[in-house]
């Protein structure tokens, strides 16, 4: 990795560096900013780019992967589905399992004793 300031000073150097298909590592107050690549690098990133699948192809892959029996629902239970929250719990909280809950949750809280001041040593 090298400042800004240094590849400034030393850019053909950097230049010829990537030209042997080393990338360089551009950084400013040591975090990495930009990287320095050959034109032949660069283009191969470009196809690749251009050859991975869409958002939308790995879309329709994932439908056509789908069991049979999802096939069934409306849209109405498709977007319920869609939209309901992640990791929301689903639990009955009215069931006899849980009165003891209800009982601890309603009893007052017990106030906690205050902590004297105690400075820190030094």
């Amino acid at each position: 990795m090298i400042s800004i300031a240094d590849a400034k000073n030393h850019l053909p150097a950097l230049i010829h560096q990537a030209e042997t298909e080393r990338t360089v590592t551009i950084s400013r107050r040591g975090r990495p900013v930009a990287v320095l690549v050959s034109v032949t690098e660069y283009d191969r990133l470009v196809r690749a780019a251009e050859a991975a699948p869409s958002w939308m192809a790995g879309l329709d892959d994932w439908r056509a992967r789908m069991p049979a029996d999802l096939e069934g629902l409306s849209e109405t239970e498709l977007d319920a589905a869609r939209d309901r929250e992640a990791f929301a719990p689903r639990i009955d909280f009215s069931s006899d399992d849980y009165a003891e809950l209800d009982a601890v949750a309603s009893a007052p809280i017990a106030a906690e004793p205050a902590r004297p001041y105690r400075p820190r040593r030094k």
